[in-house]
């Protein structure tokens, strides 16, 4: 036992609320506001021990949101810093928090991610300095303003470009994602995620009563691999395309925060810990490629764990897109019984800065439900940046 290993106390996540839906009256940083607090009385302990707070943020909103959440929690006296590194930031966080615990700089640190997809702005832009004397001016969704940068701008999308280096087909992804529906669905039925989760009230509004939000709202039950398919293709309508609605992660709205601390802090304060985090990585890939990132990722982490895919008991990695997470599968080979037993992104839902985190509180509790002993997760984000870790049960 190394007192300096960095271990996961534990955490709390939102339900993650469908795009309008229950958590569309709060802006992502009340939901992490809510979700600190949350995951600190969880894990037992008190505001005043947190010396760092890292939490993923990719949809801006002020100049460190971050900061705002912890205010909200109660936690002025803590230094806040907003990360973005696109969907692998909860990853990335969890990352950087190790290392700043390692190297002496804080012996207890919280990590997350919060998004309100359903808040996200719509803007007006090139009116600044350009005038509004004639013309038309075009209202643009703060969505897809990614796409005003010219190198990311490859034809193709890219998760059709990942589908047809594969030759994946309509039918393998909504397959794969009525899966992951179905295994959700399960999970909350069993009661997997009651530990994770913490219902979030929401207040009453004009005519709407005061409600609570307590189970993810995205994942589907009873549909079938012939409804999904009769929804159009999302990218390409020329009868290629695969990518739809059906087989992609969902637009939801959510917060996830998870304490960590040096085993010696641990041991101090009489706290036991979870999970410990053995390696990870942090690669890229060219833009095109970036749904190659877990499949890159994830054999870096386990080599500087000196292990392998058999190893691992579980492999939690983000459903951003059918054909990504199919075409890791066919790449890596993992054992397709260990992906995912609580379903992914495609069925619960995927906040962008919110799902890295996420990964390793749910692989957390996969291990310690089942007293398995390892895990490895990991996810790729906008821009090709891929977060992978292995983690193991602390029994």
């Amino acid at each position: 036992m190394d007192l300096s290993d960095v271990v996961v106390l534990g955490g709390a996540r939102t339900p993650f609320g469908k795009f309008g839906g229950g958590l569309v009256g709060f802006a992502s940083w009340e939901l992490g506001g809510f979700i600190l607090p949350k995951a600190l009385e969880k894990v037992g302990i008190s505001r005043d021990l947190v010396d760092m707070v890292l939490m993923g943020h990719n949809r801006q909103s002020g100049s460190n949101p971050a900061r705002v959440a912890c205010i909200l929690a109660g936690l002025e006296h803590v230094p806040a810093v907003s990360l973005n590194s696109a969907c692998s930031v909860g990853a990335v966080a969890t990352i950087f928090a190790s290392r700043a615990i390692r190297c002496g700089d804080a012996e207890v640190v919280v990590v997350g991610g919060m998004d309100s997809m359903s808040n996200i702005p719509h803007v007006l832009k090139g009116t600044r300095w350009q005038g509004t004397g004639y013309g038309n001016l075009t209202v643009m969704d703060g969505w897809y303003d990614v796409g005003d940068i010219p190198d990311l701008d490859a034809g193709i999308h890219p998760s059709e470009f990942i589908a047809k280096r594969y030759g994946l087909t309509r039918r393998d992804l909504d397959e794969f994602a009525l899966d992951s529906h179905q295994k959700a669905a399960r999970a909350w039925d069993n009661g997997w995620y009651d530990d994770e989760v913490v219902p979030v009230p929401i207040p009453a509004n004009g005519q709407q009563p005061a409600s609570v939000c307590a189970i993810d709202e995205h994942f589907r039950r009873g549909t079938s691999v012939e409804q999904m398919m009769k929804v159009p293709p999302a990218f390409l309508h020329d009868g290629t395309g695969v990518t739809s609605a059906t087989n992609s992660s969902g637009i939801v709205d959510g917060a996830c925060a998870i304490v960590l601390a040096s085993r010696r802090k641990a041991l101090e304060l009489g706290i036991k810990p979870r999970s410990s985090l053995v390696s990870w990585a942090i690669t890229a890939e060219p833009h095109l490629e970036m749904f190659e990132g877990p499949a890159v990722a994830i054999p870096v982490a386990l080599q500087r764990a000196g292990m392998t895919l058999d190893d691992m008991d579980f492999i939690e990695v983000n459903e951003a897109f059918g054909s990504q997470i199919v075409s890791n599968e066919r790449r890596l080979k993992w054992d397709h019984a260990k992906l995912n037993p609580g379903g992914g992104a495609i069925a619960i839902g995927h906040p962008t800065s919110t799902s890295g985190s996420r990964l390793v509180l749910t692989m957390t509790g996969h291990l310690q439900r089942q007293d398995k002993e390892y895990g490895v997760i990991a996810i790729c984000g906008g821009g090709a940046v891929t977060g992978s870790l292995v983690l193991k049960r602390e029994s």
